[in-house]
């Protein structure tokens, strides 16, 4: 849950704002970056060191430079001894380490900063271990040499390498950083049509053949090896480095251990399970060893598992000698034609394989389906396609795919990027420049990547020649839909910038759809092609333009503006006769109107745009839509078991994207959502934590939806009292919102003003004080000093000082919240009881408890209605009362409620939480005020019970005035009273140690206590 800063209300991850009071919700993602405290920079080499066997790429002249150190023959492998413990900050010569992105056999890669030249950079450190082996210095001038070709070879699918460090006991590989995962990971993710395996498998192809054009041999090509980038792009990397290697391969080893880059002399180089026959046999490799491994890569991405089965090493060297294939498992996607290729690339005899790599690329790129494609266009009646297309062929060749930096004319230019920057400074917010830095970085970041896919999707058609002229439409159409979005967002930005638009500009730029669908082919290819009338098309052309509008409306936190213009477009839609668009249409309509508070026209228009769906056989949709059905169902509307039930029709969505990533976490985390909604905290945790996971594989770490996820785990961690592991999630959403956002940004104070209520909660009162005062000072120089924002930090404000005995402060900030909240929610809001509640608690910390009794009353009364007898808010408002009337002698009413409330809380957090601990040490004081220790003992002993179990993040002062009321209890019904004495003096020093009038107050009466009883004081 994300809570409101304005009402506290909790919402879900998908509310740009509050649901209840529109006040900003949004977090940030987290941070992998550390400070120097926690990772002190430390300089691996000196600059004399880094000379004498650097391999270094001029990046102006792209030639290789070997600095002359005064030794002659191959560079000396590096010490042994050299440390892999590359944190964030470590310097490596000129390069910064900011984050580790793997680990393997090999070595470490990270990625850096260089700063000489302003780009960040992937390095691969090679283990010393691997270095200190014999024959090393032999592989070492191998890779040297190969640096040398590698660093000329200027190819879309060859990582680029910029140089090669052979010292100061390391050798560094620096390379081209590339935003991506593997094509392992690739191929992994979901369930892709053998199409588009087949044609990422084609570019990393390429990039082989290119190796090979250079005279050089790759040896350990394999799908961990190939990077596709978020462009799209793929690209192979890691070529030699398994001449670096050495070990053994038999002996029968398990399959983890074949999965291994194994070594021997002379040229058993690479991964076993990719080898070829003449690898296993100790042979020389040369080019057609790759293309064997290829093709076992390419059959394992199809069929699910590789064409030669073996166990131990031994089995599967038997089964490779002999060209033992399995049949592919039954179900798996590999075409015929496929398959001839694939078993020619994997001949035993290398003479009997391709004769090199582009004669492989040629037969897999023969496709007998491609004539059918190409007619696509004219079939689907593609208008926008077609002119592209013809644009396309009237442009020479050298410069046919290159107009992307063209197209974003007006979208993200220099113009553009001027009037926004003057947009965001109008609003006179203090952080208005830092904020336009940010934006500028992430939309500049998102313009780069639509040129790249751009260029990637037309070269792939009229370069490569690996894609169909047909798919290239329909990807260019994907683009443009991409292009019109990033084009509405940044004319808001540029026209409609106010306070508003500013504080939600970052993560509107952030949450942009992704390039992802537009590389997709088999998601583009099963889509329901237009009306083939040219009007028709033109209609839908006009309307997806205008959803592009209202979605940057609603992304900026123009809530009402973007239902308005929704609900004409979804009528126009229906109209249109083409179940895509008028699904489009009424999911935007079902968001704008759930962000408008609107819940049940969210939940009419989100259930019209899932049967739009299935008719346009539109799974991504659908899966985007359940989500935010479940979301208006059970928390906007409460209807928690309705929303529930709902669970398995949105996984069979999101199953049938493939197993989406992305929506099956946003799935889990709405669902968690809901069940913490409901109270079932543990449940909630447990798909929150799953949705983190998910978030942080499909987005990355520093992607607002996972920042906002940490900051919801932490308060379910909360609400299940595991506050060591809610601090840990709470700090880490802080440092990611500041470094995301800046430390100016109001946003900062929601996160800062959970973590002063998380040490609230602990009893960390002077901890919690800097925390929310630097949040109070944010706002209120953001936002003025009655915005609904400040109601929240104030509040836990109050709550802080009256813990410390600064009761009329105290007083004073809760008296400010209650008026902020009746004027922003009306009298007879939950959150209005919250205030009505601490009112009550100060005015008891000063005795004035029938003065306090009224306060509780209201508070009880509001909370019944609006949340309903059993939830754990009423609760708090019947144990305060209780105590209240207690502290009157009134000790029957006060008892009734105490033990009502007790009930309610083991039911809504368990029979062993704090909070039914802190009821139950209130029932005991009332039973010992009331002058029955008989009655008040075992309550106590429960309390005592309840803290011991719990061990660390018990509140001190609670537990010592259980360990006194249980004193009392015991020594009252004369039961042992050498361990009252014990716990009563426990309590005297817990009260002795702690601030504030509370315990100042506590430790007389106890020391009043020890001395009528004749212990020391």
């Amino acid at each position: 849950m994300i809570v409101c800063p304005g009402c506290s209300a909790e919402n879900s991850p998908f509310n740009p704002r509050c649901t209840r009071c529109d006040a900003l919700l949004s977090e940030e993602p987290r941070s992998r970056s550390t400070t120097a405290e926690e990772h002190p920079s430390r300089q691996s080499t000196s600059r004399d060191e880094h000379v004498s066997s650097s391999v270094t790429i001029d990046p102006l002249a792209s030639t290789v430079v070997v600095p002359d150190g005064g030794a002659s023959g191959p560079p000396a492998p590096p010490e042994a001894e050299a440390s892999l413990d590359l944190r964030p900050g470590t310097k490596l010569g000129r390069f910064e380490v900011l984050d580790r992105l793997g680990e393997g056999a090999m070595g470490v890669v990270v990625r850096a900063r260089d700063h000489v030249l302003g780009r960040d950079v992937a390095i691969k450190v090679l283990r010393p271990e691997v270095l200190g082996r014999s024959g090393a210095a032999t592989a070492l001038a191998r890779l040297v040499r190969e640096a040398q070709a590698m660093a000329r070879i200027k190819h879309p699918n060859v990582v680029t390498v910029h140089e090669v460090d052979a010292s100061a006991g390391q050798v560094r590989v620096v390379m081209e950083h590339v935003e991506g995962r593997t094509l392992r990971a690739f191929c992994a993710e979901r369930r892709r049509p053998a199409s588009e395996v087949v044609a990422a498998f084609l570019q990393a192809g390429k990039g082989l053949s290119q190796v090979h054009h250079a005279g050089l041999v790759h040896r350990d090509f394999k799908p961990d090896n190939v990077l596709v980038g978020a462009d799209g792009r793929v690209r192979v990397t890691d070529f030699g480095l398994a001449g670096l290697a050495e070990g053994e391969a038999g002996g029968g080893g398990a399959e983890a251990g074949i999965e291994a880059a194994l070594t021997r002399s002379g040229s058993f180089l690479g991964t076993p399970v990719y080898m070829a026959p003449e690898q296993h046999r100790r042979e020389a490799a040369d080019a057609r060893a790759d293309q064997y491994a290829f093709c076992v890569s390419l059959w394992e991405a199809l069929a699910g598992e590789r064409p030669f089965a073996g166990k131990t090493y031994d089995e599967l060297r038997e089964n490779v000698a002999l060209g033992r294939m399995r049949e592919p498992p039954r179900g798996a996607e590999m075409p015929a034609r496929i398959r001839r290729c694939l078993e020619r690339g994997l001949s035993v005899d290398r003479d009997a394989r391709y004769s090199d790599m582009d004669a492989l690329l040629a037969d897999l790129s023969k496709d007998p389906a491609a004539a059918w494609r190409r007619g696509l266009v004219a079939a689907s009646g593609l208008a926008l396609a077609g002119l592209l297309v013809f644009a396309f062929a009237r442009q020479p060749a050298d410069g046919l795919c290159k107009g992307g930096e063209a197209r974003l004319a007006g979208v993200w230019d220099e113009a553009t990027m001027a009037k926004v920057r003057a947009a965001f400074a109008g609003t006179g917010r203090p952080y208005a420049e830092d904020t336009y830095r940010r934006v500028e970085k992430a939309l500049g970041d998102r313009a780069r990547a639509w040129v790249a896919m751009y260029a990637d999707s037309c070269e792939a058609t009229h370069v490569r020649g690996d894609q169909s002229a047909g798919l290239l439409d329909l990807r260019t159409l994907c683009l443009e839909r991409r292009r019109q979005e990033m084009g509405a967002l940044t004319a808001l930005f540029a026209q409609r910038a106010d306070a508003a638009v500013l504080d939600r500009s970052i993560e509107a730029s952030l949450a942009l759809p992704g390039l992802e669908r537009c590389a997709d082919a088999g998601a583009l290819t099963a889509a329901i092609p237009p009306p083939a009338d040219a009007a028709a098309r033109a209609r839908i052309d006009a309307l997806r333009a205008r959803l592009a509008e209202v979605r940057a409306l609603d992304e900026a936190g123009k809530f009402g503006d973007a239902l308005a213009l929704a609900r004409p477009l979804a009528d126009e839609a229906r109209a249109a006769d083409y179940a895509q668009i008028e699904a489009e249409a009424l999911l935007m309509l079902g968001r704008a109107a759930r962000d408008a508070h609107d819940a049940p026209a969210a939940e009419a228009a989100l259930r019209e745009a899932l049967r739009a769906a299935a008719r346009a056989r539109d799974d991504a949709l659908a899966a985007e839509a359940w989500p935010q059905l479940i979301y208006v169902v059970g928390y906007l509307q409460g209807r928690h078991a309705d929303a529930l039930a709902l669970q398995l029709a949105a996984e069979g969505a999101v199953e049938r994207t493939g197993g989406d990533t992305l929506a099956s976490a946003r799935l889990l985390g709405t669902l968690g959502s809901v069940l913490d909604e409901q109270g079932k905290y543990g449940e909630a945790a447990q798909h929150v934590e799953r949705a983190l996971a998910g978030l942080e594989k499909a987005l990355g770490p520093k992607h607002p939806e996972v920042g906002a996820t940490w900051s919801r785990l932490g308060t379910v961690l909360l609400h299940l009292e595991r506050f060591d592991d809610a601090e840990r999630a709470t700090t880490r959403a802080l440092a990611i919102r500041e470094e995301t956002l800046g430390a100016s940004h109001p946003s900062v104070a929601l996160t800062l003003n959970s973590l002063g209520r998380l040490f609230n909660t602990q009893g960390k009162y002077r901890d919690a004080l800097p925390r929310i005062e630097r949040a109070i000072a944010i706002q209120e120089t953001a936002l003025g000093p009655d915005h609904p924002f400040l109601a929240a930090s104030v509040n836990n404000l109050g709550n802080a000082l009256v813990m410390l005995g600064e009761t009329d402060a105290a007083r004073r900030a809760h008296e400010r919240v209650l008026a902020i909240r009746e004027k922003a929610l009306g009298p007879d809001h939950a959150d209005v009881a919250s205030s009505l509640n601490n009112i009550g608690a100060v005015l008891e910390m000063q005795q004035k408890f029938a003065e306090a009794t009224p306060y509780y009353e209201r508070s009880l009364a509001i909370r019944e209605k609006a949340l309903g007898p059993d939830h754990a808010s009423v609760a708090a408002s019947l144990g305060n009362l209780g105590s209240a009337l207690v502290a009157q002698k009134r000790y029957a009413e006060g008892l009734v409620r105490l033990e009502r409330a007790a009930a309610i809380q083991e039911k809504a957090v368990g029979p062993s939480s704090h909070a039914v601990a802190s009821i139950l040490t209130g029932i005991a004081s009332a039973y010992n005020e009331k002058g029955e220790p008989d009655k008040a003992r075992p309550f106590a002993e429960r309390a005592l019970a309840i803290y011991a179990a719990k061990g660390e993040g018990v509140s001190p002062i609670e537990l010592a005035d259980t360990r006194f009321h249980a004193a009392r209890a015991l020594w009252g019904s004369a039961r042992d009273r050498a361990r009252a004495m014990k716990l009563a003096t426990q309590a005297r020093d817990a009260y002795a140690a702690e601030e504030g009038e509370y315990a100042k107050r506590a430790l007389t009466a106890v020391n009043g206590w020890l001395a009528e009883h004749g212990g020391a004081r």
